[in-house]
Order: C-alpha cells, then sequence, then structure tokens
C-alpha cells in the first residue's frame, strides 16, 4: 500500500529544532529555528549544498498515532470499558500506543506478537519499542515547486551576498515585539513607533545589565523562522509489511481525522493549517480549510477495497474490550522467562 501525500500550507508552518544564529544587518540575532535537512541538490550539471525545510517524517508518524490511539479511547470510553486498575496501567498502556515507547522490552517472541497486533492494530502497524515493528514507513515532507517546465523541484534561490551560496526561498524569520511589557509602561499603550521600539531596546539592555527589579523580565524580541504560507509539500507512506484489513481500515480511519488537524509548533496562533490530498489507489482524501481559517472540510471518495478495509475496522473497533485497550501486561508478559 502507497499513499502519496500532498499538502499545502494554508498558513506559515513552524516545526521547531532549537535556537541559532545568523547575522542581520550586521548584527548577530538568535532565533527559533525550524527542522531543516542539509542536502545536496543538482542545479545544472553541479551539486549545491542547502539547509531545506522539511516536516519531519517523526512529526507526521507522531501526528498520525495520536490519532489512531484516539479513534480507539473515544470508542473504549463510549464504551464504557476499564482503561486500567490504576494510574500505572492507564499510563503505560496509553504510552505504548499513544508515543510507541516509554517502555524496555526486547524483540517478542513470534507468538506474543501475533497476540499483541491482533489485540490492538494502532501497536501493530506503528509499532512499539523493539517488542513489535511497526509496518509502514513514513517520509518526510520536502517542499517543492514547479518549474518552466511543469517539473517537481525544490525551491532554492542564488544568494545574492558575497558568499554566494544557496537558500531555501520558502522560509523566512520573522521578527515580534511582544508588547505587554510596553503596554503597561506607555502612555500610548497601543501605539509603536520605530523608536518606540529602539527605545525599549535600551529599556531591555540596561534591566539585564544592572540588574533593575523593576524591568528585569522585560520582554525584547521573539524571532521565530517558518515556513511561507502557500508553500507545497510533498511525501508518502508506504506498507513495509502486509497490512491486515483491519489495519487498513484504522490507517484510512486516521488519516480522515489527521487532515483536519494543525502540524507543528505554536498551533495557538494560527501556524500549520494544511490543504491535503492524499491518493492511494482509485481513492482520494481531500482537505480545504474554510476562509476564516476557523474549519476544515474534508471529501473522501474511497474505491472498493479501501470501503472493505474501513468496513472492517469499524465492525472490530464496535466489539473492542478491555483487552485491545490494557496492553500493558500483555506487553509486560514478553519479559518473562
Amino acid at each position: 500500500m502507497e499513499i502519496k501525500i500532498k499538502a499545502t500550507a494554508v498558513t506559515p508552518l513552524c516545526q521547531i529544532s532549537g535556537v541559532e544564529e545568523t547575522m542581520i544587518d550586521g548584527s548577530k540575532v538568535s532565533y527559533t529555528a525550524i527542522q531543516k535537512m542539509p542536502m545536496y541538490v543538482p542545479i545544472g550539471d553541479e551539486k549545491v549544498f542547502v539547509k531545506l525545510p522539511i516536516y519531519t517524517a517523526n512529526g507526521f508518524r507522531g501526528a498520525l498515532r495520536r490519532v489512531s490511539t484516539r479513534i480507539l479511547y473515544d470508542k473504549a470510553i463510549e464504551k464504557d470499558i476499564s482503561l486500567g486498575k490504576n494510574a500505572i496501567v492507564i499510563g503505560k498502556s496509553f504510552h505504548a500506543q499513544n508515543a510507541g515507547g516509554n517502555v524496555s522490552y526486547t524483540n517478542c517472541p513470534i507468538g506474543k506478537e501475533r497476540e499483541i497486533r491482533e489485540a490492538n492494530p494502532v501497536v501493530s502497524y506503528l509499532g512499539v519499542s523493539l517488542a513489535v515493528s511497526g509496518k509502514v514507513s513514513v517520509s518526510p515532507l520536502f517542499p517543492k515547486e514547479k518549474d518552466p517546465d511543469g517539473n517537481l523541484v525544490y525551491p532554492i534561490a542564488k544568494s545574492k551576498n558575497d558568499n554566494g551560496g544557496y537558500y531555501a526561498k520558502c522560509s523566512s524569520i520573522k521578527v515580534q515585539y511582544k508588547v505587554d511589557d510596553m503596554e503597561r509602561r506607555s502612555e500610548n499603550s497601543k501605539i509603536f513607533t520605530f523608536q518606540t521600539l529602539e527605545e525599549w531596546d535600551e529599556v531591555v539592555k540596561n534591566s539585564r545589565e544592572n540588574k533593575d527589579v523593576e524591568n528585569l523580565n522585560a520582554s525584547h524580541v521573539i524571532s521565530t523562522e517558518e515556513v511561507h504560507a502557500g508553500t507545497d509539500f510533498y511525501g508518502s507512506i508506504v506498507s513495509t509489511d502486509k497490512l491486515t484489513d483491519i489495519e487498513k481500515g484504522l490507517l484510512i480511519s486516521s488519516l480522515i481525522k489527521l487532515v483536519k488537524k494543525q502540524l507543528g509548533a505554536i498551533g495557538s496562533h494560527g501556524r500549520g493549517k494544511m490543504n491535503y490530498e492524499l491518493t492511494f489507489g482509485k481513492s482520494v482524501i481531500r482537505s480545504k480549510w474554510n476562509d476564516f481559517l476557523s474549519n476544515a472540510s474534508v471529501s473522501v471518495s474511497l474505491d472498493d477495497d479501501a470501503s472493505k478495509c474501513v468496513a472492517a475496522f469499524e465492525e472490530w473497533l464496535e466489539n473492542i474490550d478491555e483487552k485491545n485497550i490494557q496492553i500493558s501486561e500483555m506487553l509486560d508478559r514478553i519479559n518473562e522467562k
């Protein structure tokens, strides 16, 4: 099974990797950087080095895992199924499904592995620790654009600076001033000029150098790197082992819900909203955010095979019980001699 992914950023995308530094107008600036992949890209007859913004495979796979787990737990709560005798049981079982780890399970004997796979399709198709290997491979989502000939290429360009290097055209650093403290100390609390910002820079600098108690925690600037809205991303989900109909049905059902979710960090600021087109066989899942970016609509067209798999999963889901949710005890028995 191969699912091709096209995702278009409706709002900026920000999957944080850490803090980096750059030079802007001769000054060193620290900023919150996004995930990037260092790579050599062919340009004409040569290969050039560039750090290309991506959405990581682990990030997308993690989002898929959380949605799949939520589907099972929502049904368990609806059916009033016990989630465990105590918080430890709940935590271990939930974390094994929702995060795929937090345990030190060794390789699983075939008989026990089959028992676990039959009990829980989330663990079966996405894997857990070293005990049960996953059945799908998720690629990173790479930004691409069409060249004049209509071919998909990476969005890079040659820098106009003296170094003559290449850079990704689809991202930039956004600089924001957090104005809460300025508002409390300004007579014109909602009006800020460039002069106001320069003066506030001095307040922050002096308060930290002099340990001024009143202004010691004064907010400065927030610099965040982000991928531009309108950027197209491409990737895929490929099965590396044969999926059962129930596992395929869960995967398809999870993707239908995932396409309405935001990806990456700072979702509360509206980042990470994507329009999707997922294709597999003759099936297509599309999503589109409305004009107010308040909700995404989803259209689903499934071929006969995909419909059969979703129906098989839904029938299985209606008949789950405690053993399908409380899998920590089953996993613990792996290490028993």
